[in-house]
């Protein structure tokens, strides 16, 4: 199970990292080239990173939070209410 969970959050932070990388790159890609690296091989840099860190992460963050929910509902509390609205 636990392998099924790193899989699937890696695979979730592998899609939302690929569209964030993209518009990380786009964005990079367009600044003025500074210090010795051109536009675009700094835009990859940032862009790859990006992704790493978003599948590391995802992976992660999904596995706390689907272990935090089962704890969560394993007490007995039930979800808090929600809100109306500013009263």
């Amino acid at each position: 199970m636990m392998e099924f969970l790193w899989l699937t959050g890696a695979v979730v932070g592998g899609v939302v990292g690929c569209v964030h990388a993209v518009g990380v790159y786009r964005r990079c890609a367009r600044a003025p080239a500074r210090g010795g690296l051109d536009g675009r091989a700094r835009a990859a840099y940032y862009a790859a990173w990006t992704l790493a860190l978003w599948v590391l992460f995802g992976a992660y963050v999904l596995i706390v939070w689907l272990l935090g929910m089962v704890l969560y509902l394993a007490a007995g509390r039930p979800p808090p209410p929600v809100a109306d609205g500013p009263s």
